[in-house]
């Protein structure tokens, strides 16, 4: 591994701990250019629709309140995926595969890594010009699967905000929430951004938890967990679970107790979708962990050399696991 990157996650380490308690950092300017236009996205994908997990006795539809307490107990589906570096067509093309596995395991929420689109030192190879408003033409069309699916989803994904004007725009490393019905129902900005290889995107500086099938999520991208800080808000506005999209692997700066430390200090479960693969010889990520945690315990974790989909089964109302170990379903 050559020393170049691990310089820039050293500095990433350091420019989070300096952070202290903000939760909010000098703004970065992009470069100005003007929007590109919106590439097209073919595929010779098909959506299999799926039956409904919900059915009332009597063979009627079900009912907002019917769904609502169905999902206290939930089946939960982190894609935990190795993405290639700069193919965002590819990339896309695997997290639809990943999706439909999920469903197809009967999950109801969908969790992706961070940046699993691009791949986390995409910057350095493909640039910027690609990010576009959201939605785009692609997230219409998987805002469309999950509704084929009838699965709630935490897509990471890169943004454009346009501003006022060009001198205004701003780039951001976002999660959308997804709903069973398509629409996107909330987002996060990613409050700590780290120098270097994120040097692209702005801090976010919104914390508020997402309401989806009528839980509220609040949402941790990667190093927002390093402190306290942007979990303790979320929890104080009403979270009651902590969803983490991450691109957070072993080595030099490997996560160290952070997200078990997380749930000791808010009360609240948190699962944590890491990922797998590589990036070269910069970044390995074959044993990045993904996990699920709650009372100051971890109690499911699994690393994976390639594409695999965890699921597991958690009760909302109690706050506790219902499953033994991940049920794993590679691609």
């Amino acid at each position: 591994m050559s020393s170049w990157p691990i310089y820039i996650l050293r500095c990433s380490a350091e420019s989070v701990k300096g952070a202290g308690d903000r939760t909010q950092g000098l703004l970065v300017t992009p470069a100005k250019f003007p929007v590109p236009k919106r590439p097209s996205v073919t595929r010779n994908d098909t959506v299999e629709m799926t039956k409904p997990r919900w059915h009332c006795p009597d063979g009627t539809k079900d009912k907002p309140a019917d769904i609502i307490a169905a999902m206290n107990k939930l089946r939960i589906a982190l894609l935990h995926i190795a993405p290639n570096l700069n193919q965002i067509s590819h990339n896309r093309i695997l997290l639809e595969s990943a999706l439909k596995v999920a469903a197809k395991e009967g999950a109801q929420w969908a969790i992706t890594p961070e940046l699993c689109v691009s791949g986390y030192l995409f910057d350095q190879h493909i640039g910027t010009d690609w990010i576009l408003p959201q939605p785009d033409p692609w997230m219409q069309s998987f805002c469309a699967l999950a509704k084929a699916l009838d699965i709630s989803v935490f897509l990471s994904h890169p943004e454009r905000d346009l501003g006022r004007d060009l001198a205004s725009e701003q780039l951001y490393n976002s999660v959308f929430v997804i709903d069973r019905q398509g629409e996107i129902v909330g987002k996060h900005r990613k409050i700590k951004t780290l120098h270097g290889a994120e040097g692209w995107s702005s801090p976010g500086w919104e914390i508020e938890p997402v309401d989806v099938d009528g839980i509220k999520a609040g949402i941790l991208i990667c190093a927002d967990a390093y402190k306290n800080d942007v979990a303790q808000v979320l929890k104080d506005k009403g979270a009651q679970v902590l969803v983490s999209p991450s691109a957070w692997g072993p080595g030099e700066c490997a996560p160290d107790g952070e997200w078990v430390q997380r749930t000791r200090d808010t009360g609240l479960p948190l699962m944590v979708c890491n990922r797998s693969g590589g990036e070269g010889d910069d970044l390995d990520y074959g044993m990045a962990e993904s996990v699920v945690a709650h009372g100051g315990e971890t109690l499911l974790m699994a690393t994976s050399k390639r594409s695999v989909v965890l699921s597991f089964d958690w009760d909302m109302d109690d706050g506790k696991l219902l499953s033994s170990e991940f049920k794993k379903t590679y691609l």
